[in-house]
């Protein structure tokens, strides 16, 4: 039992490792790409894209994880899969449509140096994008499948 937590906690600590490094790896491409000054703008624009990201997904993944063990029958697993994606992408959406159309005089009084377009809808699309791999992480791990989750 300990080696399997050992061994899972570890193919786990990889992922997010290997997620972090990445961006390590990058930040040599952006100091060559970006302007000084656009430093402070992508850090706005990734804060802002990290809670639309929160504030899209609800907590639905954490939900997923506790009802896949409330619901032991596998259509009920299926249907409650189906409402939790529905609602999920259904809502990310509406939301992504409402902030990119009229969502400029907000982020022109939150982010007065910046201009809403093209990063509004950027920033938008991209958190309601990030919506698709919620579930089936959530999944992988609840199921303990590591080396999926680790793919994935």
């Amino acid at each position: 039992m300990l080696k399997k937590f050992l061994r899972q906690s570890a193919g786990y600590g990889v992922v997010e490792a290997a997620r972090h490094g990445v961006g390590l790896l990058l930040l040599p491409v952006y100091a060559r790409i970006l302007a000084p000054a656009d430093y402070g703008v992508v850090a706005v624009l990734a804060v802002t894209q990290t809670l639309l990201e929160a504030a899209f997904s609800c907590g639905i993944g954490s939900a997923v994880i506790r009802y896949l063990f409330v619901h032991q029958e596998p259509r009920e697993q299926r249907m409650f899969l189906t409402s939790a994606t529905a609602i999920l992408l259904g809502g990310g959406l509406a939301v992504s449509f409402l902030l990119t159309g009229w969502g400029a005089p907000l982020f022109r009084a939150l982010f007065p140096s910046i201009p809403p377009y093209p990063f509004l809808p950027l920033v938008v699309w991209s958190a309601f994008w990030s919506l698709a791999e919620l579930i089936p992480m959530a999944l992988l791990l609840a199921r303990q499948r590591v080396r999926a989750y680790t793919l994935l």
